[in-house]
C-alpha cells in the first residue's frame, strides 16, 4: 500500500504504519506488501476512547428526522458528511496553525504564521501564555506500546526533562461544546458522561500510559479548548489521571 508512511518515536520504543486517509495503524513487524490484515491493525487513543460511547441509533434518527422534516435521508446524509468535513478541516488548520507558530519558537527564528488573519488571532491567544513560548515541545508526537498493540500521535508533548525524563501532555480541541451530551459512557467508564470531554479525559489517560511504560513520568494532562472563535478564547482543561489501558 503507497499510502503507508512508517511512523517512528521519539518517547516510546517502536513503530507503526500509518495510513493517514483510513486513520488506521499497523504493525510495523509486517512488511508493507503483506497489508491489510486485521489482526495487523493497532488501537488508537480515538478508537480506544470511542468504545465507551453509547450506540448512535443512525437510520432510526435518520428516518426521524426525514419523515418530520419531509427530506429524504440521502440529503440528511450528506449533510451530516458535509458538517463532519467542516469541523475536520477547521480543526486541522488550527492545529496546523498552532504547530506552526510552536515550531518557529522552537528553531528561534521569526515568528512564523499561515498568513490567514483569523488563524493568527488563534495562535496569537494561546501564545499569549508566555510560557508557552519557552517550553520545550514536540507537536504530533507518536507514542506507541507494542505490548499493548496500542499508539497514537498526540498534539502537544511539553518535556520537561531528557534526563529526568518528564513531560506534559495536551491535546487542542475546536469542538463546539466540550460538555454536551445525553447519559452515560459504556463499562467500566459508566461513572463518566457521555460527551466529548469524557472521551478526550481517557484519550489522554491512554497516552499517559504508554509513555509511563516507556519509563517517563506525566506531570500533567491538559486539554486546550478553543472555547470562544470570536474572542478568541481558549480554556486550559486539566485532566484527573485514571487507568484505562487495563480494558484493551
Amino acid at each position: 500500500m503507497s499510502d503507508l508512511t512508517l511512523l517512528s518515536s521519539r518517547l516510546t520504543d517502536g513503530s507503526a504504519w500509518f495510513d493517514e486517509s483510513e486513520h488506521i495503524y499497523y504493525s510495523s513487524s509486517v512488511p508493507e506488501e503483506d497489508f491489510p490484515e486485521e489482526g495487523d491493525k493497532l488501537v488508537s487513543g480515538s478508537q480506544f476512547a470511542g468504545r465507551y460511547k453509547p450506540e448512535f441509533k443512525r437510520e432510526m434518527i435518520l428516518n426521524a428526522i426525514s419523515y418530520k422534516h419531509k427530506i429524504p435521508t440521502e440529503d440528511i446524509e450528506r449533510q451530516w458528511e458535509l458538517k463532519r468535513q467542516a469541523s475536520l478541516d477547521l480543526g486541522n488548520a488550527v492545529h496546523g496553525a498552532l504547530e506552526l507558530r510552536g515550531e518557529s519558537y522552537r528553531t528561534g527564528g521569526p515568528v512564523a504564521t499561515c498568513g490567514h488573519s483569523w488563524l493568527q488571532s488563534v495562535t496569537d491567544a494561546f501564545y499569549s501564555d508566555l510560557t508557552r513560548k519557552e517550553e520545550e515541545c514536540l507537536h504530533e508526537a507518536f507514542v506507541i506500546s507494542e505490548e499493548h498493540k496500542a499508539c497514537g500521535l498526540v498534539d502537544r508533548v511539553v518535556i520537561h526533562s531528557w534526563e529526568d525524563r518528564t513531560l506534559s501532555i495536551g491535546d487542542y480541541k475546536t469542538n463546539a461544546d466540550l460538555y454536551k451530551g445525553q447519559g452515560k459512557l459504556l463499562k467500566p467508564f459508566s461513572h463518566m458522561k457521555n460527551n466529548p470531554l469524557s472521551a478526550y479525559e481517557i484519550q489522554l489517560n491512554f497516552y499517559a500510559e504508554i509513555v509511563e511504560q516507556a519509563g517517563w513520568t506525566v506531570e500533567g494532562l491538559e486539554v486546550f479548548w478553543l472555547r470562544n472563535f470570536g474572542g478568541p478564547v481558549w480554556d486550559t482543561i486539566t485532566v484527573p489521571r485514571f487507568p484505562v489501558l487495563k480494558h484493551l
